[in-house]
């Protein structure tokens, strides 16, 4: 069902919602659902959501997002956790 919905009213719902709660809905999202939702939210919010997902998602959702997309997706997290999705 959350698949349905956009993903600027999925990242509203994270706004409201606890952290565990936020990194079980990006997990349940589609890959490209959940790409397009990370580039509706802040970049704090961004970092502390990938920080916490398994590499190979945060890799998954890279590799659906525009160059840009994953420049900015990139920018927004640590050194280690950049590193690690690069790699």
């Amino acid at each position: 069902m959350l698949n349905e919905l956009p993903p600027v009213d999925i990242a509203e719902i994270l706004v409201d919602i606890d952290h565990a709660q936020k990194v079980m809905v990006i997990n349940q999202l589609d890959a490209d659902y959940a790409s397009d939702t990370l580039e509706e939210i802040g970049p704090n919010m961004q970092r502390e959501i990938i920080s916490s997902l398994k590499k190979e998602k945060a890799v998954e959702l890279k590799e659906k997002m525009t160059p840009g997309q994953a420049a900015d997706f990139l920018l927004a997290l640590t050194f280690e956790d950049k590193n690690a999705i690069i790699n």
